[in-house]
Formats: structure tokens, C-alpha cells, sequence
């Protein structure tokens, strides 16, 4: 049996590992990463968010790797040439099941980072994934494909492990150990920290889903004579609301879509035994989601999925670290899976060194992410079972995506400096440690928990009233526009740079801000405009000009 010794093993190749690796490797480690299949694979996750490529823009500048920043935006891929099948997500699109809800369409949007510095973009995972691995293993990483353990131990010291691939054994010694399996949370389960139950309360959610070829969209189907929006509403993560549950409708320029249904209500066993038979009985019930999918084809077998929510107990050891997904998860609502991972790869390549290289204890060095994982799990799932709870009435969803569009404030612009040792650069996502935030959560939910048997109506103003109530730094505008674009997006970014800077000089910005002004969304976006390479961003296609155009004249009017 041959043996090798190496700094970090990573289980796992996939956007988590993959990233990992990459960094790690960058930062001088030598790094091994094993996996039981090879790529390209499929994978979901598909819409990435600003949170996620603020993220990884950072990591790039950070540790020196532009293969990150270019995945910083869809403008980056498209210009870079990446081999990555990609699209446009300008904005959160939201629809109402019209055969529930007739009438005018009762339908929200939310828009992402403006041109420049986005649109953020749906992405095919396994050309992502790959392409990670790929930069991986150019800064030095070591790929073994289809390769089972056959032991592990974590006992010692070190790690070591017992790898097969295709027959053949080889034994595996290293100083650290990462777990980026995913839903698979393979030292979860092999350490029985794999929680059973229903770990996030009353959130409870399955899925079935499928990639598809032929899927048109809203506004050349059933809404194509709808008034025009800010946005195109196809350029956008489209989602299908309806009490019993949502879809998700994610197209690709390859001419392949990803679709899929979440359910909070119905058989569970029975989207595990067929989901097909779930996913199409979705589909009938909603005139507008069926409209679209009128003539597609399934190009891979459908996936059905029993409970989505889990999490590990622990998350850090002696010798090892798990990542999200594989350390838990909550639900693809909002898209905070890959948010998570990224947030996690940059705060445990800020903490390696000192395990590495100064021998401080990993469970020590690692207990402030332990702390904000707990806390980041625990309040994604509080915003997205409000959120499930809300989806009986688009006045009740309304006050839900203001919670939703506050949070951002919050998290973009009045974050505090974290107290639990953490770094600065990495808080807490979605606003989790600022307690004004956390405790309006807490009673947002429980409004909509007590509420069940009110009029929506009734129900609508108490939570108005919670959020007004919430709200103390003036942040939410009197009424949120539903098809309307707001200017958040340019002002948190700004808001941003200013409290680094204060930041940097010892000094914190004080929790308060004025209402959002389209005067400051300019000023952000000329700023982004003058500190980037600007033949970089330079657009190259009619229709990236039309972008352009579009995000110019929602930062000048705020329509």
C-alpha cells in the first residue's frame, strides 16, 4: 500500500471543495481533494446572490486569484469567455398562482447588483464546479476522482485515511481534514453529529426537480401581454408562489433550464416515490408555471427529496472542519446555500495559519465559526419559515419581502463589528448578529405562527406595524414598490465602503441612516465605474447596452 502525506484532505469536489482547495492551495498549503465520482456532474444551486460574489471577489483580491473575481458577475464571465453556461439574474422575480389569486398579476421583484459591479447570474453547476476544481488544481491541488474511503481515523494527532480507487489501496496521512461532501455530510454521520428530527422548528420543506430543454418564458408565454416591468422578468430567478409551496424556474444560455417545486405541504414520502407525478400535478394547478413549461422535455431523470432540513451538532474538532452544505441546511428559498459555503472557505482561510503554522488548538481557533454558524442557520430558517408562512396571501408575502428587503439594509450597511472574535470582513450573513434585526425576526414570526386563522388583510397591518416598529434607523421606505425597482442595491454598497473606511481608521460609523436617495445610488455607481479597469466593463452587445441603460435609469429615478 502506498502512503502520502499532505497539509489539508478535503472530501468532496463540488463548489464547496473545490473552493476550498483553491484557496488553500493559493495560501501555500498542499492540499488533496477526494471524491467518489468525476466531473462534469450535476449538481442544483444554480442562482448565485450578491452576498456570494461580493464574497469571492474578495477571496480573488484577497489571496491573489483572478479566476475567482471573474466569477464576481455575469459581465466577468461573459467578457473573461468562461466555460461556464451562464444568464443574466438582473433581479428576484416573484408570481402568484393566478388560478388562486386572478385578477392582476400578483407579482414582486427585487433587483440584485446593478451594472457594474453585477448583475449576479444563474449558473450550470457542473461548468462551475469544474471550473473551480480546474483553478484548484492549477494553484497546486491534488484531484482524486472516484476514489472511496475505506477508513478514517480522526483520532490522532493527524488525519489518516484509507483511499481506494478502483481497487487499488492507498493510505492518506494529513496534518488537517475538511468535510465539503455536501448533502451526503459524510463525517456528520460517520461521528453521529447529524442531527434527526426537525432541527429549525416549524420549518419542514421536500423537493422535486429536473433540468429541462424547451422552457419558454413568462413574458413570451403567459405574460407576454402583461405591462413591461423595470426588469425583464426573465432575467431573473423566476419563482411560482402558491400556499402549498414555490418553484423555481432557472434558465441557462446553453438553452437548458432548471426547474423544480418545494412543498410544505402533501405527501413527503410521495415526491421520493415519484416525483415526476408531484412536480407535473404542480405544474397543472398554476395556469402561468404551466404555460412555460407547455412542450418541455426532461433531459435527466427527476430527483424527489424527503425533508430538506438538517444540520451537525459540530461543526470543528481536534483536526477537522465541516462546511456547509455538508455541516447543514435549510432550504434553497433565497439562494443562501452557496452564501454560506463561500462565507465559510473565506473564514476558515483566515483562521488556518494559526492552526497550521502557530499550533493553536483547531476546536479554539474555530469556535467563533462554530458561533456563527449556529447563529446563521438559526436565522435563515426563522426569515424563510416566515417567508413559507406568508406564501397564503400576497399581502402577506408583501410584508414578508419588506422584512426580506430590510434585512439587506441591514446586512449590507449597518452590520456591526463582530464581538465574538470573528474577522470584520466576514460577519454574520443576512444581518444574523445585529440584535435590532435578530429580535425583529424573532417577533415577525411569531406574528405569522399566531396569525394562521386571521383575515390576511388583518394580519398584513400587525406586521406593517412590527416592521415600522423594527425598523430603527429609518431604512424602509413607507410603501415597498412590488414592480417597481428599488435603489438598495447601489446604496448598501455604499454605505459599505463608508463604514470600512471608518473602520480602518478606528472609528464606527453610527447605527443610523437616512432614506434611500437616488443621488447616492449615482454616486456609487460612478464611483464603482472609476476605481474598476474600465475596458474591462465595457459592454460588447446591444444587449448588455440595454442592461446598462436599464440600471442607469433605475439608479436616476428609482423605476
Amino acid at each position: 500500500m502506498t502512503s502520502k502525506h499532505c497539509d489539508i484532505l478535503i472530501l468532496g469536489a463540488g463548489y464547496t471543495g473545490a473552493l476550498a482547495a483553491a484557496v488553500l492551495s493559493r495560501k501555500g498549503y498542499s492540499v488533496v481533494v477526494v471524491d467518489r465520482t468525476s466531473h462534469p456532474r450535476f449538481a442544483i444551486g444554480e442562482s448565485t446572490t450578491p452576498e456570494q460574489t461580493y464574497i469571492l471577489d474578495w477571496l480573488g483580491r484577497e489571496y491573489g486569484i483572478p479566476e475567482l473575481r471573474r466569477l464576481s458577475s455575469y459581465e466577468y464571465i461573459k467578457h473573461d469567455g468562461l466555460p461556464i453556461a451562464v444568464w443574466p439574474k438582473e433581479s428576484l422575480y416573484f408570481l402568484f398562482n393566478p388560478a388562486q389569486f386572478p385578477g392582476a398579476p400578483s407579482e414582486f421583484m427585487h433587483q440584485t447588483h446593478p451594472w457594474p459591479a453585477g448583475p449576479t447570474f444563474h449558473c450550470l453547476r457542473a461548468d462551475l464546479d469544474q471550473y473551480l476544481l480546474k483553478t484548484a488544481c492549477a494553484y497546486g491541488a491534488e484531484f482524486r476522482p472516484n476514489t472511496e474511503i475505506k477508513s478514517l481515523d480522526v483520532a490522532g494527532d493527524g488525519v489518516s485515511v484509507v483511499l481506494d480507487t478502483g481497487g487499488s489501496s492507498a493510505e492518506l496521512k494529513a496534518r488537517f481534514l475538511v468535510d465539503a461532501t455536501g448533502p451526503g455530510c459524510f463525517l456528520a454521520e460517520k461521528l453521529g453529529l447529524r442531527e434527526k428530527g426537525e432541527p429549525f422548528g416549524g420549518l419542514r420543506s421536500w423537493t422535486a426537480y429536473s433540468h429541462f430543454v424547451g422552457v419558454k418564458g413568462l413574458e413570451e408565454s403567459y405574460g407576454r401581454d402583461w405591462p413591461k416591468t423595470s426588469l425583464p422578468r426573465d432575467n431573473a430567478t423566476l419563482q411560482h408562489i402558491s400556499p402549498e409551496g414555490w418553484a423555481w424556474v432557472i434558465p441557462f444560455d446553453n438553452g437548458v433550464t432548471s426547474v423544480g417545486v418545494v412543498f410544505q405541504a402533501g405527501d413527503e414520502a410521495e415526491a421520493q416515490r415519484d416525483p415526476r407525478g408531484v412536480f407535473e400535478r404542480y405544474v397543472r394547478a398554476n395556469p402561468a408555471f404551466a404555460a412555460m413549461m407547455h412542450g418541455a422535455q426532461a433531459i435527466r431523470p427527476f430527483t424527489g427529496t424527503g425533508a430538506l432540513q438538517w444540520r451537525a451538532k459540530r461543526i470543528a474538532g481536534k483536526n477537522w472542519l465541516i462546511l456547509p452544505p455538508a455541516s447543514g441546511f435549510t432550504d434553497p428559498y433565497l439562494s443562501p446555500g452557496q452564501m454560506l459555503s463561500s462565507a465559510s472557505v473565506g473564514r476558515f482561510a483566515l483562521a488556518v495559519d494559526s492552526i497550521l503554522k502557530d499550533g493553536r488548538g483547531a476546536e479554539e481557533a474555530l469556535g467563533w465559526m462554530q458561533s456563527r454558524h449556529d447563529l446563521e442557520n438559526a436565522h435563515i430558517a426563522r426569515i424563510v419559515h416566515s417567508s413559507f408562512l406568508s406564501f397564503r396571501h400576497p399581502l402577506l408575502f408583501e410584508q414578508a419581502q419588506s422584512l426580506y428587503w430590510l434585512m439587506l439594509a441591514y446586512d449590507r450597511g449597518l452590520s456591526q463589528i463582530p464581538s465574538d472574535g470573528g474577522p470584520e470582513l466576514l460577519p454574520a450573513q443576512w444581518a444574523a448578529s445585529d440584535p435590532d434585526f435578530h429580535a425583529l425576526t424573532v417577533e415577525f414570526e411569531r406574528l405569522l405562527v399566531e396569525g394562521k386563522t386571521k383575515e390576511p388583510s388583518v394580519l398584513a397591518c400587525e406586521l406593517d406595524a412590527c416592521l415600522r416598529r423594527g425598523d430603527r434607523h429609518g431604512l424602509l421606505p413607507p410603501s415597498l414598490p412590488r414592480t417597481r425597482l428599488t435603489t438598495l442595491g447601489h446604496v448598501r454598497e455604499l454605505r459599505r465602503l463608508r463604514r470600512r473606511t471608518a473602520v480602518q481608521k478606528g472609528a464606527m460609523i453610527p447605527k443610523q441612516a437616512g432614506p434611500v436617495r437616488p443621488f447616492d445610488s449615482v454616486r456609487h455607481l460612478l464611483s464603482v465605474l472609476l476605481r474598476a479597469p474600465f475596458a474591462r466593463r465595457t459592454p460588447r452587445s446591444a444587449g448588455a447596452l440595454r442592461m446598462f441603460a436599464r440600471h442607469l435609469r433605475i439608479a436616476l429615478t428609482g423605476r
